[in-house]
């Protein structure tokens, strides 16, 4: 049997925290020191039973579906897997990938991201590579080019895009909590909905649909743009300096917010929002 480390991943990954169903966990029995995957698995006739009295079916529906997807990577091979994503990031630049060929090893097992999906992911199979629901926190996504991936109920909660290019990728009911999005290209074929991009630097050009996506909109008025720029490590809003994104979220917050800061300095912006994330 594999054990799985619930600590540092669930330390990273908000937004398993953040899930009903999780902090349910608690009240069945779940004390936070156990094997978390393990739990799951020994008691989810039980907790999935006793969850249905508590909430409506569309909720359920929601808080499983994510659970399930982000459960497995609280797995030895699931942390181990994302330590490799980030490590593959870190020393690879202008290629392209899908991670497929990406392998960890622990004890006798030798996973490729598929057959990591193969032995722990009940839910149904996909096309793209299988990202769904895991943490790639402060991840940096320089010069590269990533296709046919589903980053699906995942946390790419600060992270770097700088120059990076996303063909056919699905980020639904992704969170951006903190990330700087900087002169990167998503393709018309990548999909975006219910997606969070809290505290987000948004410089990019988006060429998909942004359905229904989240920001955090500005509560004081700009006093001076220098200030504004100088803040842009933790922006404490969604900066937006990107017209497609607006243009393809066809929402009025969203247009209010960029019109708000269309004075912003874009050479100040690239100076001031990139960071090293380590």
């Amino acid at each position: 049997m594999i054990n799985s480390f619930p600590d540092p991943y669930i330390k990273s990954n908000k937004k398993l925290v953040r899930n009903p169903l999780y902090r349910f966990l608690f009240k069945c029995g779940y004390v936070g020191t156990e094997d978390l995957h393990e739990y799951w698995m020994k008691n989810q006739a039980r907790i999935t039973r006793l969850y249905k009295k508590r909430v409506d079916k569309q909720s359920f529906d929601e808080h499983m579906t994510e659970f399930k997807h982000k459960i497995i990577w609280s797995t030895c091979l699931g942390i181990f897997l994302r330590f490799e994503i980030k490590k593959y990031l870190r020393i690879n630049r202008f290629v392209k990938t899908n991670f497929s060929q990406i392998k960890t090893v622990y004890g006798d097992d030798r996973l490729s991201i598929l057959e990591f999906n193969d032995k722990y992911n009940k839910m149904k199979k996909i096309s793209r590579t299988d990202l769904r629901g895991t943490a790639l926190i402060k991840a940096n996504f320089k010069d590269i080019e990533v296709y046919n991936v589903n980053f699906d109920y995942s946390s790419l909660d600060g992270c770097t895009f700088e120059n990076a290019i996303f063909r056919n990728c699905s980020f639904k009911y992704t969170s951006f909590t903190g990330t700087k999005i900087i002169d990167s290209t998503f393709d018309k074929e990548c999909t975006f909905y219910k997606s969070k991009f809290y505290n987000a630097v948004i410089k990019s050009e988006f060429h998909c649909e942004m359905a229904e996506v989240i920001i955090i909109p500005m509560k004081q008025k700009i006093i001076t743009t220098k200030i504004v720029i100088h803040n842009l490590k933790y922006p404490e809003f969604t900066v937006i300096v990107s017209p497609s994104f607006v243009r393809k979220s066809n929402d009025k917050l969203i247009a209010k917010q960029y019109d708000k800061q269309k004075k912003f300095d874009i050479l100040e912006i690239n100076k001031y929002a990139l960071i090293i994330n380590k």
